[in-house]
Parts: structure tokens; C-alpha cells; sequence
């Protein structure tokens, strides 16, 4: 193996084409490149002649030995034996690995090119020393390049080695370049495994001046890119929000950061409102030149990929690029990505073409980018949901894992994932999907609140829509709202409401002196509590469906009718004081709105619920029950892939058989061509005849033949006795497996798998029930439903008005909090924790038609006392919301 301390930090291969190297000596871009950091050099050349080949050879291995800096050849092994290099580095179409490791020796750097899992795995187990893992990006250098895999399927390669314990080297190549060598190495490593280094090629031989252009590449590399996300990352619970979201909205309305909004036309209006309302600096402009400019003001970037033409992508990519610059946090929102190819490939150009803090899409969008084919979007709508929520969980969380950003997916339940804490919110209304540009401005929102917020983007995010979503639900039920186009300036006077921030030191001062400033006149007897008015059923949300809504002073919209106040002291104005109660009016109103501010974003979040026990522990069965089949199924596939790979084996071993046959061949005839030949005493040797032999000469020459038929003779025997011995491996070996498998052990309860007999599936049908598998878990999860409903039924007979749409976040701590006695808040919200409540409705729930099995009096009385889960209660509606 190669001596353990090469250094492939920043990996130099070279071209000699005239398009790359142009008019410059290669030798002196080399020396160049070594003075100014290179570690390691490839000599790569597939047009040369050998002897050209072995001459530049040379003079680069002085160079580089004089340096302490390793030198291989690409491919050519007799030129890397000819020069007496360090190694070489080979494809997968060239020689193999264990033939050029027998040839070279121990000591000799071999490094391999792979593209795949597998490619990967079978080279790390032959003895590479290195893997070249790529193309990471389309490049011209490379005119044979299998696919383009992206920093994803890098990261994939680097998992897939570290699951198996391999631990080689590994660089990356294709397209890497100073622009985006921090983010291929930030996007690339995974949890397990990182790479050792990165290969470049006209980024230093293209450059006019090597020596800076490897100096700076070697400098990026050593540190992370500025807008790498924060490495600890704090559980986001209720209490977090409570406290960090005011900070948030205050910081933000102080600071009024700049938001730039690269966004379609239909909606460029409306997005600058939205800014505006929340506290933003809004500008509106698709010229990706000013974006340098820009970029340095401290603001955000929405790309909004509405409008795809190629001079728009162009103003995107360089956009991005200046924003990444600068660490400035950036938003994605691929509108329409899975509807048209253009629109495909503009997400695979822009995801290569810079780092983006935020992707927000819909349903159909996130899975474009995730990579997902097979399905297609009519539009830019989402359509149908083809997913279950515990899919849409895992998709999120799988993406922004790769992605290494966070990734939120907006829906009837929005999903929200960084990769490592995953959450579910449920807010909103059914007005925000009937208006153009209602996902849109969400964006634009949560950009908004990520330029204040960097080091923790999903604190940004959750705080974003929580703001947007809530003010959905209070316009949609104001009295002035009548439909769509009433609801988009409700909308924006609700944003403009829920923009509150912290009071300041002076907003908290006693009254009671007149030189205070008119808003402060107002003494405390304002923090008396209003409670908004029921709503209709026709203008309730149906997601609050059936809850009364209370919503505290704090909450409440300015432009809602008021309600009654509870201070009875108050005096009514005599038409006399006309214009000192004007006064005295706008006074009481800025007070009002102090009370309102003191009460902070947190009361819109809501207390937390408690779902039931035994709900609980069905839903754990449940989920206990299809983990052990996804379990299942992972190891079937296992096995398949196993014994894949053990045919794939042999099949090469018995190959491998026959290439060293041949290899043994050609030898003993080569042996047999040099033994009429006489050698030179000098090095190297030389070969030649003379046209006439000298008597000794001709002794020589026939003692050389006897040796070499000898020597041949022997390695046939020899050669059979290995043959035959590899052959019988062969077969032990796959006997031996065969002996291993054994049948499936027959089911004990053959009544589980039998098919239901006619009278059964007739009953069952007529019950509303099948036998089947997946009727069976609808039937559980139909109990659980049950059980909520009932445990809904007692707790609106216990409480007399219940709370509006509010957040809240239900966490796994808070949970073990209340296992061990402690006190958790209890706060109700449309934020919670839950796991598989898609799949838990009981069998006597209302089904998708309406349909509803009657339910008896017994059956109430047992859903419930299936109380479980901590001894805690879960209200109607909250199963939507969890934190995972």
C-alpha cells in the first residue's frame, strides 16, 4: 500500500490540450502550482506519443520530487514504470486494479476513478489507495463521462463506504473551481464521512497565474463557506418559539433588512407588500448584475422560478453566486418544477449552481428536486397528494440532509425539515389556496425573517409561517372578508398586525407623570382581557372547524369589530370634552396597542394538548408494527443485494481465471522471443541478434530456450493444479450455500394468510370492513379516531369557549418531562407531537365519503378509556402537528 501520509488535500491534474493550457509550458503551471500549494500532481495527456510521454514525464517528476510531492500518471502504467513515478491513477475502463497493484508493487500510489456505490466499494476492496469520485459537474476536460452525479451522489458514495467500514481516501473531480469548491465540500460530507481533498484542472492550469490560483484554492479549502449553517442544533421546542419568535419579529422590525426578490411578474406587486408588512425593505428586480451590489447590504434572496427563460437563469446562477459570496441566506421556490422539462432542467442547473438556506415548494415540487420521477405536474398546482404524511416526512427530511439547507414542504400540513429536527404545522386557511401568490409571498416572508436569522435558518423558517399562516386564519374570518378578493388586503392588514416586536425599556414605565409621552398616558387598566366574537360556521377555517376562537388582546386584529370591555369604571365622554376625548381616544389606542405588544407573538402560539394514552400506545403499535415490516423489507432486500453481489463475484473470479490464462500465455511466449535474443551488460538492457552467431553465442542462446521451455513446462503444471484447485473453491463455495439456505418456516397460523372465505368477505363488506392488510390498518387507525372524537366530546362539555387557531409545538423532551413529573405548559395550538396519525382513525371513524358506522354507547364508553400516551388528552384536530 502507499505510505499513509500523502496529503490529496488539493489534487492538481493536469491537460495539455490547447483549449485548457493554451500557450504555457506545462512544466513551469506545475512548478508553479506546487509552490503555491498543490499536494499532489496527475499527469494526464491522451494524445501524446509515448516517448513525448515519457520525456515531459521526467521533467515534471523533477519538479515534483524536488517539492516532496507525489507524481502519477493517468492510465499508462509503462510510462509510470519507465519514468519510476509514484503511482498511477486508472478508470474504470483501464487496466484492472490488482493487475496494475502486481505490476507496480506494494509501495506504488494507485488511485481509481468511480461513479457509483458499487464502483466505489469493489475498488476500496481490491486495494485502491485513493477513489476519484465524480463527474461532480458537467466539464468539458472529460469527453467520456458516464453521468454527471452531483454533490448528492458523492455524499451517497461516502455513506455507502463508511456503512461498510472502508476506510480509503477520497477526492472529488469535475468542474471544481473556486466559485464552488466550499460548497461541494460542505454539501458532500455526510454524518460518517468526509473528503480528504478535492482534484481540479483548469481552475489552476487554465488560470493566468498557477502559483495564486492554487494558493487561493488551498486556502478555501481549509475553511468552511460563510453560509454554512451553525453545527449545533438545539431542539426546537414550544418554549423556544415563546421566547425566540418575538426576538425575531423585533429584530426585524428594528433592523428592516433588505429582501430581494427575483420573482415572476404575476406576483411582484403583492410580494412587495407582503414585505413591506412584515417589517422588510423589499426590491424587486430580475437583473442578476445588480446583485453584487446588493448582496453587500446584509439582505436575502428569493429566487422565485416563475418565469423560466435562459437569460433568467443566467440572472439567477449570478444572483446566487454573489449572494453565496457573501453568506448571505437565500430562498428557493421552484415554481411549476415537475410541469414541463425546461422547468426540470432549471431546477438541476440552479441546485448545481449555488447553495440555497431555504427550497420551498409544494408537494410536486419538493419531490423534482428531490429526484423523483414517474409522476408529472399539471401547472404550477400541486395537485392531488400522491404521499402519506409519514412520506412527505421522510422525503423532507432526506432532502435537506443531502441538501444540507433546510427544505420545507407546504401543504394542508406544511412539513419543515433541516435534516436532523422535523416538524409538522398545521395553520392557515383554504382563502390562502384561492388567491395567486399566496406561496409565493410566503416565501418572500420567510426571507424576510432568514436575513435577521443565519445561524439557525429553521428557527427563521417556523417563525415565518407561523406569522403568515395565523394572519391567513384571522383575515379569513373577518367581517369585511367576504371572499378572494376581499381576503388579499385583509391579509396584508393581518401581516402588518402580527409584525409586533418586544416593547422597549420606556414602553414598560409606570404613567402617572403628564410630561410622558401621549402614547404612555394610559394607565394599566387596559391589560383588561377582549375576547374576539364567535365566528359563523360559514367563515370558520376547517381546520378550527367546531372550536370556539379566543384570541388575547395581544392577538386580536386592529381592523376586527371590538368587543365589549370588562372595566365597568369606565366613564362615558359628555359631548362638551368633544375634543379632549379625541385625544384621549387616540391615547387609549396606542396604549391598547403597547398591551398588545407586551403580550408578544408568544400568545399566538397556543398551549399544548395531551393526547390520550391509549391512542398513544395504539399509534405505537402501529408504528411498531410497520417498522418491523420496513425492517423486513430491508432485509430482503439485503439479501437479494448479497447474493447479487456473490454471483457478480464468482463470475469475476471465474474471469479472472481466464484472463490469467491468457496473461500466462503471452508471457511464456514473450519468454520464449527474448530467450533468442542475447542482453546487453549495461542498463538498460537491451535485446538484440547479431546476423551471425559466434559458437558460445549460439551455446547461450540455446541454453536460453532450454531455461524458458523449462521454465514454461513448470508454470503449465503449475497452472493446472491452480486452475483446478480455484474451480473446486468454486464449487465448495456454492454448495456450501446451498446448504445454508434453508425453506421458509411455514406459518404457524396458516388463518392469517388464508384467503376469507365468501360469507366472511360478504359480512365484512357489509360491515364497511375488509380483511386485507391495508384495510386492516385503516380499521385501526379508524379506533384511534374514536377515541379523539370522544375524548373531544367530554372536553367541549367541560369548557365553555374554547381558543382560536394557534400553534403549538409538542416535543419528545417535554414528553419525557411529564414521564418523569414534571410540569410541562400547557399550551393548545396547531403545532404538535406526533408520529404515523395519518395512519391511526379507528374503524367506527367517519370514512373519505361520510359514510360512519353507527357507534354505541358501550363503544364511546370504551374509546374512552383507551387513555394512554403519559396520561395525556389530544383534542380534535391536533394529530396533524408534531415535532420528530
Amino acid at each position: 500500500m502507499a505510505p499513509p501520509n500523502v496529503d490529496y488535500t488539493l489534487y492538481l491534474v493536469t491537460d495539455s490540450t490547447p483549449a485548457i493550457l493554451g500557450e504555457k509550458d506545462l512544466v513551469q503551471v506545475v512548478k508553479n502550482a506546487v509552490a503555491g500549494g498543490a499536494t499532489i500532481i496527475q499527469y494526464r495527456d491522451k494524445t501524446s506519443e509515448t516517448a513525448d510521454l515519457v520525456r515531459i514525464a521526467r521533467q515534471l517528476h523533477e519538479v515534483t520530487r524536488a517539492a516532496g510531492v507525489p507524481l502519477l500518471i493517468n492510465d499508462r502504467i509503462d510510462v509510470a514504470l519507465a519514468v519510476g513515478v509514484e503511482g498511477v491513477h486508472i478508470g474504470q475502463d483501464d487496466l484492472d486494479l490488482k493487475t496494475a497493484r502486481r505490476v507496480l508493487g506494494p509501495d506504488a500510489i494507485i488511485g481509481v476513478t468511480a461513479n457509483s456505490e458499487e464502483e466505489a466499494i469493489i475498488a476500496a476492496k481490491d486495494g485502491a489507495d485513493y477513489l476519484g469520485l465524480g463527474t461532480v459537474f458537467a466539464t468539458p476536460t472529460k469527453d467520456n463521462t458516464k453521468s454527471i452525479i452531483g454533490t448528492a451522489g458523492v455524499q451517497l458514495i461516502l455513506t455507502s463506504l463508511a456503512g461498510k467500514g472502508l476506510n480509503v481516501k477520497t477526492v472529488c473531480i469535475g468542474g471544481i473551481n473556486a466559485l464552488n469548491v466550499q460548497r461541494v465540500l460542505y454539501q458532500t460530507a455526510s454524518a460518517q464521512k468526509q473528503l480528504d481533498g478535492v482534484a481540479v484542472v483548469s481552475a489552476i492550469v487554465a488560470a493566468d497565474d498557477a502559483r495564486q490560483a492554487a494558493s487561493h484554492l488551498r486556502e478555501l479549502v481549509r475553511k468552511p463557506p460563510l453560509f454554512a449553517a451553525s453545527s449545533s442544533r438545539p431542539v426546537l421546542s414550544h418554549e423556544d418559539l415563546r421566547i425566540k419568535a418575538p426576538e425575531l419579529i423585533k429584530r426585524m422590525a428594528g433592523k428592516k433588512p433588505l429582501c430581494h426578490n427575483m420573482t415572476n411578474l404575476v406576483v411582484q406587486n403583492f410580494a412587495a407588500n407582503v414585505a413591506l408588512a412584515v417589517g422588510a425593505s423589499p426590491i424587486m428586480s430580475n437583473n442578476g448584475l445588480e446583485a453584487s451590489d446588493l448582496a453587500g447590504l446584509g439582505g436575502s434572496l428569493v429566487i422565485n422560478m416563475g418565469t423560466v427563460t435562459p437569460d433568467m437563469r443566467d440572472n439567477y446562477l449570478k444572483a446566487l453566486a454573489a449572494y453565496n459570496a457573501v453568506g448571505g441566506p437565500t430562498l428557493y421556490d421552484p415554481v411549476g418544477a415537475g410541469a414541463t422539462q425546461q422547468r426540470r432542467d432549471g431546477v438541476k442547473t440552479l441546485l448545481a449552481g449555488g447553495y440555497f438556506t431555504v427550497i420551498k415548494g409544494n408537494e410536486g415540487e419538493v419531490r423534482t428536486v428531490a429526484g423523483a420521477t414517474g409522476f408529472q405536474q399539471h401547472g404550477v398546482d400541486s395537485g392531488a397528494s400522491q404521499l402519506s404524511l409519514d412520506e412527505k416526512v421522510q422525503l423532507v427530511k432526506a432532502t435537506a440532509a443531502r441538501e444540507h439547507n433546510v427544505v420545507l414542504m407546504t401543504g394542508a400540513t406544511d412539513v419543515i425539515s433541516d435534516g436532523q429536527r422535523t416538524l409538522t404545522i398545521s395553520n392557515g386557511h383554504a382563502l390562502l389556496g384561492e388567491i395567486t401568490g399566496s406561496g409565493c409571498t410566503l416565501g418572500t416572508t420567510i426571507a424576510s425573517v432568514l436575513a435577521v436569522e443565519r445561524e439557525d435558518p429553521l428557527l427563521a423558517a417556523v417563525t415565518a409561517i407561523l406569522m403568515y399562516e395565523i394572519a391567513g386564519e384571522r383575515a379569513a374570518v373577518r367581517d369585511d372578508v367576504r371572499g378572494p378578493g376581499t381576503f388579499v388586503p385583509a391579509l396584508i392588514d393581518e401581516l402588518v398586525e402580527s409584525a409586533i416586536a418586544l416593547p422597549e425599556p420606556e414602553d414598560l414605565a409606570e404613567p402617572g407623570d403628564n410630561s410622558l409621552k401621549r402614547r404612555q398616558s394610559e394607565d394599566a387598566d387596559t391589560e383588561s382581557s377582549s375576547k374576539r366574537q364567535r365566528t359563523s360556521p360559514g367563515k370558520t377555517s376547517p381546520k378550527t372547524k367546531g372550536k370556539e376562537e379566543v384570541v388575547s388582546s395581544a392577538a386580536r386584529p386592529r381592523s376586527l369589530t371590538p368587543v365589549e370591555s370588562k372595566n365597568e369604571d369606565s366613564k362615558a365622554q359628555t359631548p362638551a370634552e368633544d375634543s379632549k376625548d379625541a385625544r384621549r381616544r387616540g391615547s387609549a389606542k396606542g396604549a391598547d396597542e403597547k398591551q398588545r405588544s407586551k403580550r408578544l407573538f408568544g400568545a399566538l402560539l397556543g398551549n399544548l394538548n395531551r393526547p390520550s394514552d391509549r391512542t398513544s400506545k395504539r399509534r405505537a403499535e402501529i408504528e411498531q408494527r410497520k417498522k418491523a415490516e420496513l425492517q423486513k423489507q430491508d432485509d430482503e432486500r439485503l439479501e437479494d443485494r448479497q447474493k447479487g453481489l456473490e454471483r457478480l463475484a464468482v463470475q469475476r473470479k471465474k474471469e479472472q481465471i481466464n484472463v490469467d490464462e491468457r496473461d500466462m500465455h503471452v508471457r511464456h511466449k514473450n519468454l520464449l522471443s527474448k530467450a533468442n535474443f542475447l542482453q546487453t551488460r549495461a542498463e538498460p538492457k537491451l535485446y538484440y541478434r547479431p546476423w551471425d552467431l559466434l559458437s558460445d553465442e549460439e551455446d547461450l542462446v540455446e541454453q536460453q530456450i532450454k531455461d524458458a521451455q523449462a521454465q514454461i513446462d513448470r508454470e503449465l503444471v503449475e497452472w493446472e493444479d491452480e486452475k483446478q484447485r480455484r474451480l473446486n473453491e468454486f464449487e465448495e463455495s456454492k454448495a456450501s450455500r446451498d446448504t445454508n439456505e434453508t425453506p421458509p418456516k411455514p406459518d404457524t397460523n396458516p388463518a392469517n394468510d388464508e384467503e376469507p372465505s365468501d360469507a366472511d368477505s360478504l359480512k365484512a363488506k357489509q360491515n364497511g370492513k375488509t380483511n386485507s392488510p391495508l384495510q386492516r390498518d385503516a380499521n385501526a387507525d379508524a379506533d384511534v379516531a374514536g377515541a379523539e372524537e370522544a375524548d373531544k366530546a367530554t372536553a367541549e362539555t367541560k369548557d365553555s369557549v374554547r381558543a382560536s387557531p394557534q400553534p403549538a409545538i409538542n416535543t419528545e423532551n417535554e414528553k419525557q418531562e411529564r414521564k418523569l413529573g414534571k410540569d410541562t405548559p400547557e399550551e393548545s395550538g396547531a403545532v404538535q407531537q406526533t408520529q404515523d396519525e395519518q395512519n391511526d382513525k379507528p374503524d367506527n371513524a367517519p370514512n373519505r365519503d361520510g359514510d360512519e358506522e353507527p357507534q354505541t354507547q358501550s363503544d364511546v364508553k370504551e374509546d374512552k378509556e383507551d387513555i394512554d400516551d403519559d396520561g395525556d388528552h389530544m383534542v380534535e384536530g391536533d394529530e396533524d402537528n408534531v415535532i420528530y
